[in-house]
């Protein structure tokens, strides 16, 4: 039974988990894009 309590809850812990694992998933693609980039303009 989905109450609009239960709803809230499980979209908070969803926003709670989903965000550091997205803005480190994010950072880490920057880092890793970043160097490779570097690593290409270097050899060429």
């Amino acid at each position: 039974m989905w109450t609009q309590e239960v709803i809230v809850t499980v979209i908070a812990l969803a926003v709670f988990i989903l965000v550091p694992v997205a803005f480190l998933g994010w950072m880490g693609y920057m880092i890793l894009r970043g160097k490779g980039s570097e690593d290409v303009s270097s050899r060429e």
